[in-house]
């Protein structure tokens, strides 16, 4: 802006004053321009505001709310969670219960954790009668170093026994000097079958049974080993033959209702006259065969008819 020249006419102010007067125009004139470019400046800056402000409303009115996750779902408002979890490298054990896993007491792996299966089986289920600490020494031995062990290399005890362990039955004693199990030696509640065994001053107290057993056939051998007893329903004319040991005897009793005859083997009659018996028709005919040495006996006992 172009500065006023002022003179000084007669009757106006003085020089000093024109001065004061000039310098006031020139700092009005200054103000005046700085005002009108901080004007100028503020209305650029509402335009910009105005801008910013109409930029920010088109942004929040493109935001859509469904898009994103409310704090106070809690992360209830996931799409896909499973594919959230697999993303975050978590799988499935993420929404398994802590129970379902070994705890450091129960084994390192869960593979090798102590299942209930197990309570019974390779583990010892809970038993109140079973031995623990407070047992020692009151309802079981407690250790003692002088206590007798058996020592299987050596098959007998150490330690300090009763009489020096004289009277401690070890492995070698069986069959020796105790009886070796055996599921058929006769107890007071069960039977046994004694096969070539020989029975010294035997006393039966109260009555015996003895097998009886029928013989067949017309060329039979008359055996004791089948019975003590037998009977014989002649089929046809016969021939027996001796199976008899020394010493064994049997009572047979002989049916013969069509006249049948026997030969009998080489023996010896001592009754009836020293001759085999005449054979009944009806009834049996019963005779009594026995053994002596070598010499095979026989007696009739009775005919029946």
């Amino acid at each position: 802006m172009a500065t006023t020249d002022w003179t000084q006419d007669a009757g106006m102010a003085s020089d000093t004053e024109v001065d004061n007067i000039g310098t006031f125009v020139d700092q009005a004139e200054a103000a005046a321009t700085a005002s009108a470019a901080s004007a100028s400046a503020a209305s650029a800056s509402a335009s910009a505001a105005a801008t910013s402000a109409s930029e920010a409303a088109a942004s929040a009115a493109s935001i859509v709310p469904a898009n994103f996750l409310a704090v106070a779902n809690d992360l209830s408002d996931l799409n896909d969670a499973a594919t959230a979890r697999t993303n975050l490298g978590l799988g499935t054990a993420a929404t398994t219960a802590s129970t379902d896993y070994a705890t450091a007491a129960q084994g390192a792996l869960a593979d090798s954790a102590l299942q209930s299966s197990d309570i019974g089986v390779s583990v010892q289920a809970y038993d109140a009668t079973i031995v623990v600490d407070a047992d020692i020494g009151v309802t079981v031995q407690g250790y003692d170093a002088d206590t007798a062990k058996y020592d299987d290399a050596t098959a007998n005890f150490t330690g300090t026994l009763q009489n020096g362990g004289s009277n401690v039955i070890v492995d070698s004693d069986i069959g020796v000097n105790v009886q070796a199990y055996d599921a058929n030696i006769t107890t007071a509640s069960n039977t046994q079958t004694l096969t070539n065994k020989t029975v010294t001053d035997l006393t039966f107290d109260g009555s015996y049974v003895e097998e009886v057993f029928a013989v067949t056939g017309t060329t039979p051998a008359l055996d004791p080993a089948n019975g003590t007893i037998q009977t014989w329903t002649l089929s046809g004319n016969s021939t027996p033959t001796d199976s008899f040991g020394a010493g064994e005897s049997i009572t047979l009793m002989i049916d013969d209702g069509t006249a049948y005859t026997i030969t009998w083997p080489t023996m010896t009659w001592v009754n009836n006259a020293g001759a085999a018996p005449t054979l009944a028709t009806t009834g049996y005919t019963v005779v009594a065969l026995w053994k002596v040495s070598t010499t095979l006996y026989g007696a009739l006992v009775g005919d029946g008819s």
